[in-house]
């Protein structure tokens, strides 16, 4: 949904009705739990999924209707998400950046980066996991509605496994890990982005979704923690440009 639409229940309808912002994507490290940073809080970012278990991050479970071997290729609207499943807001996740100011220059991205995520198996659980990645751009219809344009992958490999295809000009980056993925405490998993050239306008923002997906009969979901000194789950996307915000 828009940025304005703040914190909505339930799931999008087919026209994006209720459908929820995205997070903000900040530029700074978030604040220690205390004051000498010697402890931080970690925080529990969302109770519609929980597992059996206490759980703190960000959880996120395999689709319904699962891509098994690659990941959805439009995210762009509420609809392509729904083909996922009932509750899209359950498989996938998105932030955006704050946008470029109306007096400044556009932001060029030279098409390369990295996405550096902090996750584990739900409940300590051993299976192969997949994670699906678009990088995306944000602008806003003459009538404030959203418009997402997804980057365009210039490898044909998935970024965790080199020797696996995922087929050329794919408009998401994906990372697999077989045969298990990080479980029983928080690792952290670097995921490289090659893509087009990406030109931000002003008024523009940069966006990030990131999806789980089945791997073989793997298990159905995995956790992920980000703002905290900790565990710096961050995006880094290179440019010549200086970044107005």
């Amino acid at each position: 949904g828009t940025c304005a639409a703040g914190v909505k229940f339930g799931p999008p309808t087919p026209t994006g009705e209720n459908a929820g912002a995205p997070d903000l994507m900040m530029t700074k490290p978030a604040p220690c739990g205390s004051e000498d940073c010697s402890a931080e809080t970690l925080f529990d970012y969302a109770n519609d999924l929980e597992p059996a278990e206490p759980d703190i991050g960000l959880q996120k479970v395999v689709p319904v209707n699962s891509f098994n071997g690659g990941c959805l290729t439009n995210i762009t609207d509420a609809s392509s998400l729904l083909t996922l499943g009932p509750d899209p807001q359950w498989y996938v996740h998105k932030w955006v950046s704050k946008p470029i100011p109306a007096d400044s220059d556009e932001v060029v991205l030279s098409g390369s980066g990295a996405l550096y995520l902090w996750t584990q198996t739900v409940n300590g659980g051993t299976y192969p996991g997949r994670i699906c990645v678009w990088l995306f751009k944000r602008g806003l219809t003459g009538g404030g509605a959203p418009i997402d344009t997804l980057t365009v992958n210039t490898t044909s490999a998935d970024s965790c496994d080199p020797d696996r295809a995922i087929g050329a000009n794919q408009p998401y980056h994906q990372c697999s890990k077989t045969p298990s993925w990080h479980s029983g405490s928080w690792g952290e998993l670097t995921v490289p982005l090659t893509f087009a050239g990406l030109t931000v306008e002003p008024d523009e923002r940069i966006g990030l979704a990131i999806a789980v997906e089945r791997e073989g009969t793997g298990g159905g979901g995995l956790q992920f923690m980000y703002d905290a000194p900790t565990y710096d789950t961050r995006l880094e996307l290179n440019t010549k440009s200086a970044l107005p915000f």
